[in-house]
């Protein structure tokens, strides 16, 4: 799977402004279970939220950097990406949005959604198997605009 950007996303960035403004203040939503068909998607009834990032794990909005380099921006590096892991399971995709982003069907949402893995993915951890109550850290992460 490849980063899938939602319709809202695309459209913000035909019409308004950049990744770095469309989400900011965002969170890091990682589920279980079979990622929905698109961005647009509604989240299935059978993913379990395993955690929700936020800066430092206290609720404050996710970040990017100030600029992009090569046509990637990276995520803020003054801030820490944490989460404690709300349900225990194996993390396999997720979905950056914004907070107040319910996960219903929508073509007006900013969203970007990927896959979660060891390796290989867009979003990679040391290990997919989250525990309840354990703390959950996302030390690099970049969005790339396509090649030309």
């Amino acid at each position: 799977m490849t980063t899938k950007i939602s319709t809202g996303l695309a459209n913000y960035l035909l019409g308004v402004g950049s990744v770095r403004q469309a989400l900011a203040n965002s969170v890091l939503r990682v589920y279980s279970g079979e990622a929905p068909a698109t961005s647009d998607s509604a989240v299935p009834g059978s993913a379990v939220l395993l955690a929700e990032f936020t800066v430092d794990g206290e609720g404050g909005g996710l970040t990017l950097a100030a600029t992009a380099n090569g046509g990637v921006i990276s995520k803020n590096p003054d801030e820490a990406w944490r989460a404690t892991a709300l349900a225990t399971g194996v993390a396999t995709w997720f979905r950056w949005c914004l907070p107040n982003d319910t996960g219903v069907a929508s073509t007006t949402a900013v969203r970007l959604q990927g896959t979660v893995n060891t390796a290989g993915a867009e979003l990679n951890f040391s290990s997919v198997n989250f525990a309840a109550g354990a703390i959950q850290k996302v030390d690099y992460f970049a969005v790339a605009m396509p090649a030309s």
